[in-house]
């Protein structure tokens, strides 16, 4: 009996997008604690307002973070900052090696995009998956504490 390669494929493509929307979850976590003890410890008495806007700022700021990440990570993919690492690659061969040959670098941006775009792209969808708790949690807030003022 053989192990089929395309579903043992699947089924690392289904751990790592599972792993990697816990730490995307956990890191937003973190994100979020910083905002609040931000938030709290800069105003000397704890309104039911203040605690209100704390935590909508704490949740969909967080979530915002790694909102932007993700479309960081987008573009970086889609190769609009390739021309940035080459050349910063190409100086860091040229001041640190004797001979740029010696390197792995491709002789011109040409031949690195060409081999950068050759490569398996990975999604960074996990991202949005890891966040989304948050903003959905920060706009419920808000929407009540919004029909509470009115």
């Amino acid at each position: 009996m053989s192990i089929n390669p395309v579903n043992e494929e699947k089924s690392l493509d289904v751990k790592g997008f599972i792993i990697g929307s816990i730490v995307s979850f956990v890191v937003t976590g973190i994100i979020m604690g910083l905002i609040i003890l931000i938030s709290f410890t800069s105003h000397s008495e704890l309104t039911k307002e203040v605690v209100y806007v704390g935590w909508i700022d704490a949740l969909t700021l967080s979530s915002v973070v790694m909102l932007l990440f993700y479309l960081l990570n987008l573009l970086t993919r889609e190769g609009a900052l390739d021309i940035l690492a080459y050349s910063f690659k190409l100086v860091w061969y040229n001041t640190f090696y004797r001979s740029i040959k010696e390197t792995k670098l491709p002789k011109t941006y040409r031949e690195y995009r060409e081999l950068k775009h050759g490569q398996k792209k990975d999604s960074n969808l996990f991202l949005l998956v890891g966040a989304a708790p948050y903003l959905v949690a920060g706009l419920v807030i808000m929407i009540i504490y919004y029909s509470q003022i009115v």
